[in-house]
This record gives C-alpha cells, structure tokens and sequence, in this order.
C-alpha cells in the first residue's frame, strides 16, 4: 500500500510540475528603441509581458500595434491574421505552426511555444514575431528585458534629415554614377594621377544590365585600358546568396571564369560581403552596427543612437568636416565596412561587386585611422543630385581625393 502511494505521489508530483511549467509565468519588460512599452490596453487593464517555458510571451493586439501591423481576430478558430506591407503572419492558438507570407511566398515555421490565453488575454511569442518583421530581438537577463531595436527608426532619420540622400538610397530603379580618385603628391606633381569608374543600370524584370567605362592615368586604369575592357557591360541576378552574372565581354569573361550564355554564381560570403542584395535600408543599417543580439542591453539603444548621430552627419548636413575624430568617437559603428556591405540598391550593388572581385582591396578601421592623419567629408545634395567627397591626407604629403556623384 505505501509503495502504491509513492508511486501516486510521484506521478501527482510529475504531472503538477509539468500543468505548472506550461502555464507558469513570470512578468516581464519588453523595450523598443528605448523604450519600455505599456501593455495597458484600452479598458485600462494590464497584462504584463511573461516569460513562459523560458520564451518571452506579449499580449497579441498591443505587439502587433507597436511593430506598425494591422491585425484581424477570428475568435471561433482563435486565428489572428497580422499584415504590413507586403507581408502576413498568421498564429493561432495552441498551434505551434505559424505561417509567413511574404510577396506572395508562403512558409510555414515551427514555433517553440504555442500562442496561449493568459487572463483572457492572448499571448504571441515576442521574438518570433519581432524576427519575422526583421527586428533586432535579444534578452537583458540582469533587467529581466526583452529588447527590441527596430531599425526603420535609423531610416527615418536619414529621410527626415536629407529626403534626397534617402531617395538614393532607397532606389530600386534605373540609375547613374560617377566614382573618381585622384591621387596628389605634393611634392612631385608629376606622380598625381586620376582614376574614374562611370555606372549605368538598367534594371529589368528579372535581371538588371550593368555599363561601367574606366578612365584615367592611375597604372591600374591603364592596365584596364590596355587589356581591353575600360568599357564592360554585364547581367546581375541579384539573390540572398549570391550575385550571378553573365558577360558577352571576353575579358572580363576570361577575368572572372565567365561565359556569354549562361549566369556564374558569386557566392556573397566568398566575396567577405556583408549583408546581402536582397536586403532594405534598415537592414544595411543593422549591418552596419553589427552589434550581436546576445550584446543587447537596455542601454544598447541609447549608444547605437549616439553613434548613428555621429555617423549622420557625414552624410545629411552640406558641408565639410574633420570625420577621423567622429570615426574615433564611434564605438559601434566601423566606417571602413561602408566598402564591403551590400542591399538592394543598384550603386551599391555594383560598387561591391566590382570592389571585391575585381580590385579586391579592403581597410580596417584600425589601418584607415593609422594611415591617415587628415580626413575630411563633404556632402552636397541639390536639385536631386548628391555628391559625396572624402578628402584624405598623411604624414607622407600625399593626399587623396574621392568623389561619388549620383546623377
């Protein structure tokens, strides 16, 4: 009799402790951009954030308001249906299957936990949803904080500041540049020399057509003259991976292992770009800070925008400035990476492209700030145009000038 009631104690003991780790739950703060959100709904009642089988649960309707969704509530199959923009998510209760539609393209995920119902109220899975949106999502365990960093708010800033900047940098049409270096010795003017990459992009359908002219005196210019292709023009297929190309131009063919007839695939990580040619603004902005999301704190925010402010103002206010004590101030944000990041903007695109697999050259910020002992920025945007200028000078009297126009 006493063993059968050990064994029915310790299968009560079994089944209590698990009914109590499903619906257990522990309150929670959940912060974005900075700050700390009021899960007060419009009755005045609150349910806190909770932490349930050691996944961060929010109630349904005050998340998805937050993230800028519209959200629909089917109360007879406990179904809510979230849309912004060009994306859906559907979740319902205990169904540990949600589905993200995205331009048409369904995919089913596997949730860790289930959507649930805690005082009548329900309640998603915080980083599913916030990843899902392409948010930033980490856990600040000292704080007992979800943390959020949404970096629309990053773009924002960069089309309140300079709407013509962000035009450019949002374009997803056809577009022209113009990129010069020119070298100066200042003591021996006859070593100065001139290099200039003209762009053109004609984005198509599927596919978008490249034009690029070298010119100069610079002796790489020259061997590209001499070589035959200072005028090239190739196909980009632009995806998350990789960037494949194809080229009716023989040397470039030759160069890069490519033929006339068919794409080559250039895979994004082989070519140490970071990002990919897929991505939005907010997205190459993340990139750009590339802080982990197991380093996200409730201070977090507060320095990535200390730093983005620093880093806006090379490129929103006309004008020039002393950038290496800004670069110095920077603790997150490393500019010399502006040269091997990647999204969906055509100079980019083919900025990086051509920078890492045909001249395949790259700087540390460590190197950039050792070699250079003057370094001056300048932005002028007018009448649609923006010309962005980086003046550098060392030690050795040679200085260096960089200028991208956009036409």
């Amino acid at each position: 009799m006493k063993k059968i009631l050990k064994i029915f104690s310790l299968v009560s003991i079994i089944v209590v402790s698990s009914i109590f780790s499903t619906v257990f739950a522990t309150n929670a703060e959940v912060q974005i951009n900075g700050e700390i959100i009021d899960f007060t709904d419009e009755n005045g009642n609150k349910v806190n954030a909770q932490i349930v089988n050691s996944r961060t649960m929010v109630p349904l309707r005050k998340i998805f308001e937050v993230l800028g969704c519209e959200i629909e509530w089917d109360g007879e199959t406990k179904t809510v249906v979230a849309t912004k923009e060009n994306k859906e998510i559907i979740l319902q209760i205990d169904n540990l299957e949600a589905v993200v539609t995205e331009d048409g393209n369904e995919k089913k995920i596997r949730l860790d936990t289930a959507p649930i119902i805690i005082e009548n109220r329900t309640m998603v899975p915080l980083r599913f949803i916030a990843e899902s949106l392409e948010k930033q999502v980490g856990w600040d365990s000292l704080a007992y904080t979800a943390i959020i960093v949404d970096y629309d708010y990053f773009a924002n800033k960069i089309k309140e500041k300079n709407p013509t900047l962000y035009e450019m940098m949002t374009n997803e049409s056809n577009t022209s540049f113009t990129l010069t270096k020119n070298y100066i010795d200042k003591q021996n003017s006859a070593l100065n020399t001139t290099s200039i990459l003209k762009g053109n992009v004609n984005v198509k359908e599927n596919y978008s057509e490249v034009a690029l002219e070298f010119s100069g005196t610079d002796e790489l210019i020259k061997d590209i003259i001499s070589e035959g292709w200072n005028n090239i023009s190739y196909q980009a297929q632009y995806t998350n991976e990789d960037i494949k190309v194809k080229t009716s131009n023989e040397t470039l063919q030759k160069m890069l292992d490519l033929n006339a007839e068919n794409y080559v695939e250039f895979k994004l990580d082989k070519m140490n770009l970071i990002g990919n040619a897929q991505d939005k603004l907010p997205n190459y902005i993340e990139n750009l800070f590339q802080v982990e999301d197991t380093s996200l704190n409730v201070n977090t925010f507060s320095k990535l925008n200390q730093d983005f402010d620093i880093f806006l103002k090379l490129f929103v206010e006309n004008g020039s400035r002393d950038i290496k004590t800004d670069i110095q101030k920077m603790s997150l944000i490393d500019f010399s990476k502006l040269d091997n990041m990647i999204y969906n903007n055509e100079i980019v695109r083919t900025i990086a492209f051509i920078n890492q697999t045909i001249f395949r050259y790259d700087v540390t910020r460590d190197e950039f700030l050792y070699d250079w002992n003057i370094a001056q920025y300048t932005v002028n945007c007018q009448n649609g145009k923006i010309i962005l200028q980086l003046v550098l000078e060392n030690e050795y009297n040679e200085r260096v000038e960089y200028t991208l126009e956009s036409l």
